[in-house]
């Protein structure tokens, strides 16, 4: 990791028990960067994740896996951290390679596959990303999929439809999420605290 991207990682994200600190229950939604899409993106990804969820969120590179999904998901489990309540992986996944997210609930790890969802307009490529990352982290939560046509958890058939969709939850969904949340035990971002959050960067 070069040290812009440790800078704006730093900056925008709740860094925890990344050196192997002492255990302590799980409190955080974890994205990890197998499939790197460029570190402004992703540091926006986690930052935007963290703000529409009001759950904090941490953030860490990993090495790209070659398994299937199922058995990378395994294989991601195994590596799971303390604080790590649920894991979001943006990687790259080529069978089948246009599915855009693979959701393995019993192992809480979810994959955004990064390039099914590219495209050369950056903002519309960072959205998608956006969009994919909070569905990963409410299906891992358990939340189900939503009817309201203006929730990211509504069903969708092509990259048009999910191009149209909200990008945070509807109301409901908001409250069905922080409490699975809660039941996980994930710390929620206190509604005065200071927007980026508190960042705790590791030496």
């Amino acid at each position: 990791m070069n040290m812009s991207y440790r800078k704006i990682m730093a900056t925008v994200l709740t860094w925890t028990g990344l050196l192997g600190a002492t255990p302590a229950p799980a409190d955080s939604l974890a994205l990890w960067v197998a499939q790197d899409p460029g570190a402004e993106l992703t540091a926006r990804v986690a930052e935007f994740v963290r703000r529409e969820t009001g759950l904090t969120v941490t953030l860490r590179p990993v090495a790209a896996r070659a398994e299937n999904p199922a058995a990378r998901a395994e294989a991601y489990a195994t590596q799971r951290r303390p604080g790590e309540a649920v894991i979001v992986v943006l990687a790259a996944v080529t069978n089948p390679p246009t599915m855009h997210l693979f959701t393995f609930r019993e192992a809480g790890v979810a994959l955004v596959n990064v390039p099914a969802l590219a495209t050369e307009d950056r903002e519309r490529f960072a959205r998608r990303l956006e969009r994919q990352v909070m569905r990963g982290c409410a299906f891992l939560l358990g939340v189900e999929p939503s009817p309201d046509p203006f929730c990211v958890l509504r069903d969708y058939a092509t990259l048009d439809e999910l191009d149209d969709m909200g990008r945070n939850f509807s109301p409901p969904v908001h409250d069905d999420v922080q409490r699975a949340a809660a039941a996980r035990g994930v710390t929620a971002i206190p509604d005065d605290a200071e927007r980026p959050g508190a960042a705790r960067p590791q030496p």
